[in-house]
């Protein structure tokens, strides 16, 4: 007695089903143009300088929550590591003042998640960077391009110390001022004292 492959007839192969694939085939590319139209639309607000306030501001928020139980638990804010460990846009990065400048390290997502991921800036020049960060242990300065998309605060560690009550003056000539102008130059930043550049500005 033979026996019978049963995928086969007389006819020949039996074709299978194609209605699942179809719609898995269907689920997917949508899936992916979808992705692709909001990454690239992300991306054209973000060249554009259009991203909404709340976007920026909500991301320092959270991270600088995420800081906050960093310290709770280790009675120290994290060692900033370099911004550049972060950069795929190397050209545009250093283009900007960038390149020299610290970030937050991978210690705030693992092995504790203090965030789920580290949150960009949504006015740096490369789409997703995450914010500048400096911290000497016991306090820190996060730090945003602003609408420029332009580093124009540089070593933050002459101009940000622990228990800064009053930023300096170089640092406030460097702060980003919407009395200026929209697209103006200067960079927003947020401390651990819970100064805010743009406080006056987003009550």
């Amino acid at each position: 007695m033979s026996s019978r492959n049963p995928e086969r007839t007389g006819e020949g192969v039996r074709p299978k089903p194609k209605g699942a694939w179809t719609v898995f085939f269907i689920f997917f590319t949508a899936s992916v143009v979808g992705g692709a139209a909001l990454l690239y639309n992300e991306k054209k607000l973000q060249e554009a300088g259009e991203w909404p306030t709340g976007h920026r501001k909500d991301n320092m928020s959270n991270t600088a929550a995420a800081l906050e139980s960093y310290f709770a638990d280790y009675n120290r804010y994290p060692a900033p590591v370099m911004l550049r460990n972060y950069v795929h846009l190397e050209k545009e990065v250093k283009a900007t003042g960038g390149w020299e400048l610290t970030s937050l390290p991978t210690s705030l997502t693992t092995p504790v998640a203090y965030m789920g991921e580290l949150l960009g800036d949504p006015h740096a020049p490369q789409w997703a960077l995450p914010f500048v960060y400096y911290s000497d242990g016991a306090g820190w300065i996060l730090v945003s391009t602003g609408r420029d998309h332009d580093y124009d605060l540089q070593e933050l560690s002459k101009l940000y110390t622990a228990g800064m009550k009053v930023p300096p003056e170089e640092m406030i000539n460097r702060t980003y001022d919407p009395a200026n102008g929209k697209k103006s130059s200067g960079d927003i930043w947020l401390t651990s004292e819970g100064i805010y550049s743009l406080q006056e500005y987003e009550r």
